[in-house]
């Protein structure tokens, strides 16, 4: 068990309850989060339990607490954290980042 805080989440549209939930929990295994005030466990921010795996996974493509927020334009991965740079033809795909737009034509007609 590994008994650390959790540092601010560092996505840029992180809410103060995001930040409180952070502080207030411990690590109690992998991504697995025990919350002093509710005395129980939980996925760690930017983490969700996977019904079927019964482990909790990482969010692509959304952050916060049981990946409830979805990332914002221009960023991607795990919570969020990398930042698109993405040329013309591509555009910024929330889980994966710059990918190929084929669509780009068609929207500039319109």
């Amino acid at each position: 068990m590994i008994g650390c805080t959790h540092p601010k989440v560092s996505t840029p549209n992180a809410s103060d309850k995001e930040y409180i939930y952070n502080t207030l929990s411990t690590t109690k295994g992998i991504n697995v989060c025990y919350n002093r005030l509710q005395t129980d466990n939980a996925c760690c921010v930017d983490f969700y339990l996977d019904p079927h795996l019964k482990t909790c996974r990482p969010c692509y493509g959304s952050f916060g607490h049981n990946c409830s927020l979805r990332c914002p334009d221009g960023y991607y991965g795990h919570g969020c954290r990398q930042k698109c740079d993405c040329v013309n033809n591509q555009k910024c795909d929330p889980k994966s980042g710059c990918i190929l737009w084929k669509n780009r034509h068609e929207k500039d007609e319109e």
